[in-house]
Formats: structure tokens, sequence, C-alpha cells
């Protein structure tokens, strides 16, 4: 009897702490200002009808990417991350990609071409 209680009393606690880690995710956390890691572009990802979207606020180098280009689009909500389409200006294309929270000033940005992907960092820029 007492062994079956504490059973039930830790499987319990085990279910709060996971409900408790998961539904602390704010999927409006990625809303903002961002640069990439090198500096030379920075972004505002912003949120309309459930979805979101990334355009670009400033470019070092206007031939490769011209403020306002949409770069993220259609990003939504998952279990773990966001997926959407990431625009490449250098096949002028959008391709699969996927979006993750590092912490509260770091998301991760990794693009799927077929079998190769590549990821990029963005660090927030100012106050979420």
């Amino acid at each position: 009897m007492k062994k079956s209680v504490k059973f039930l009393s830790c499987l319990a606690l085990c279910i709060c702490l996971f409900t408790c880690a998961f539904s602390s995710f704010n999927p409006d956390a990625i809303l903002g200002s961002w640069k990439n890691e090198p500096g030379d572009r920075s972004m505002e990802i912003y949120k309309k009808e459930n979805r979101y979207y990334g355009e670009i606020t400033s470019s070092k180098d206007e031939h490769k990417i011209k403020t306002g280009t949409m770069i993220l689009r259609d990003f939504v909500a998952t279990k773990y991350g966001y997926t959407g389409k990431f625009y490449i200006p250098s096949t002028d294309k959008e391709e699969d990609a996927e979006l993750l929270i590092q912490d509260k000033d770091t998301i991760n940005i990794k693009v799927t071409i077929g079998f190769v992907s590549q990821s990029r960092k963005w660090i927030r820029i100012g106050k979420p």
C-alpha cells in the first residue's frame, strides 16, 4: 500500500513538472529586432494571423539583400520551436527552415536543402 502511494505521488509530481516545463513556452518570444552573428544584417520579426514573419531592416551589403526583403515567411509554432520558409538571396528561393530559441536573446535558424542543412545564429537587439 505504501509503495503504491509513493509511486502515485512520484508519478503526479513528474506529470506536474513535465506540464509546467512545456506550458512555459511562449510562442511570441521571438518577436522583436534581431541581428545576425556577423552583425551585417538585422531583421524585425512580427506576427500576423498566428504566423511569424521576418523582414530585413538593415543590411551592410544592399547588393546581396535589400532592406525590406522578407526572409522569414509563414513560421508557425511547433512543439519544439517554429517551422516555415526562409528566403535565400543567393538562389532567390525560399527553403524549408526551422527556428529554435537558444535562450531569450539568441535564436538559431536552420535551413535544410535536400540532405544538407546550415544554421545561423541571430542575437536580439535591445530588450524583448
